[in-house]
């Protein structure tokens, strides 16, 4: 019987020596974070990373309001210039317009901000075929809640390995008179290299 068990074994391990599976593990990058704003309705503190999946890059933000941030967001959503709500966005885009290495894929955003607005644009007017951006505004700031881990997702394609910078933004935003929502004021969080 050992004999028996010697051939096929052997012939398992030369198999899997001369004919490797091809398979990409999932990699990710070192978390970043930021324990402090500016701007007392934004985020108090959060974190970003990145994860690898060999065609598509995920970019990931956790993020905390405080008591104030959350009064003032209440606050500032009963009146704007517009149509009289000013809305949190959480903005991820590549540091360069004009980068082609990577783009934001149109439906590949997820966020459990409340009633959230999800879109990806190609910057600047006119776009070079790639989106450079993803932001997720939240259009209900009276169900935000202190003290609550939210999050934001974005899956980019990747076009080419030769790297780009991403960057994690708050903002303001109102909606003008065409829905478009407009950036009253952001804040710089972190940027995170890809590759790393």
């Amino acid at each position: 019987m050992r004999k028996k068990l010697v051939f096929p074994i052997s012939a398992l391990v030369l198999g899997v020596a001369f004919f490797p599976q091809q398979t990409f593990a999932a990699d990710w990058s070192k978390s970043k974070s930021w324990s402090k704003s500016n701007y007392s309705a934004f985020p108090y503190e959060g974190n970003t990373s990145l994860k690898d999946d060999g065609n598509t890059v995920e970019t990931h933000v956790r993020f905390t309001f405080d008591k104030k941030a959350i009064r003032e967001l209440k606050s500032l959503g009963q009146y704007s210039q517009d149509d009289g709500v000013t809305y949190y966005t959480m903005d991820i885009s590549v540091n360069d317009d004009n980068d082609e290495t990577v783009s934001a894929i149109d439906g590949g955003i997820y966020t459990d901000l409340p009633d959230p607005y999800m879109e990806v644009e190609d910057d600047p007017i006119g776009g070079n075929g790639y989106n450079d951006e993803a932001e997720v505004v939240c259009q209900d700031p009276d169900s935000l809640k202190a003290e609550t881990d939210y999050r934001v997702e974005a899956t980019w394609d990747v076009h080419d390995r030769g790297g780009t910078t991403f960057q994690f933004h708050s903002q303001l935003s109102t909606k003008d008179y065409s829905f478009e929502y407009n950036t009253i004021k952001y804040e710089f969080h972190v940027k995170q290299k890809f590759p790393w």
